[in-house]
């Protein structure tokens, strides 16, 4: 099969972008003790800012989510379990007033007392901000972790390609934010409020 230089350009910039979340997700469960409720959580997602690219940063009170029993209290003892992203990273290519982002997230999932091993899916979202301002764009995604057997957490990594947006008259990419982080309801965006 051939590929195109242009393709070869995709694969490697793809490559390029799960390789640092691979370091980041690497790094942050050798520091992390366990992550999640149940480990350390004093360190906050950090930023990876790209030049001539819009920043990227995690949205504090939505960094992470709590899964309950449904129809319990919110309590520890009824937590099947808990998610944060650690780390973001974006990378672009400008061509006149076109963006074309690529950007993930690396994170980790931690069981709790009523938690079990198995597939778990996490509800992700991105938004295109200018920043301290109005969001742009907004997508959302699933994403599928496995907790496997005799394990209490896993890390994931979320990588979202061709994210394309056109920058607004006199707007350079810097003017730009992604924001990220979990798709919460109400009762989840509480729940962070309180305690995150």
């Amino acid at each position: 099969m051939m590929i195109s230089r242009a393709g070869a350009k995709n694969l490697q910039r793809g490559a390029g972008i799960a390789a640092v979340l691979l370091v980041f997700a690497l790094l942050s469960g050798c520091a992390s003790g366990g992550g999640g409720l149940f480990g350390s959580r004093d360190k906050k997602p950090a930023k990876v800012v790209k030049k001539n690219c819009p920043s990227i940063a995690t949205l504090s009170q939505a960094s992470g989510i709590t899964v309950f029993v449904p129809g319990a209290k919110q309590a520890l003892e009824n937590i099947r379990y808990d998610a944060l992203i650690a780390k973001a990273a974006l990378d672009c290519k400008v061509t006149g007033n076109q963006v074309v982002a690529e950007f993930g997230m690396s994170g980790r999932i931690s069981l709790g007392p009523k938690g079990a091993p198995g597939k778990k899916i996490l509800p992700l979202f991105a938004a295109l901000t200018l920043k301290d301002k109005d969001v742009r764009n907004k997508i959302f995604r699933k994403t599928d972790v496995t907790v496997k057997p005799g394990r209490r957490n896993a890390d994931f990594i979320e990588v979202i390609k061709d994210f394309t947006f056109t920058l607004g008259p006199g707007k350079k990419p810097t003017d730009y934010e992604v924001l990220v982080g979990f798709d919460l309801s109400p009762a989840q965006l509480q729940y962070n409020q309180r305690n995150r």
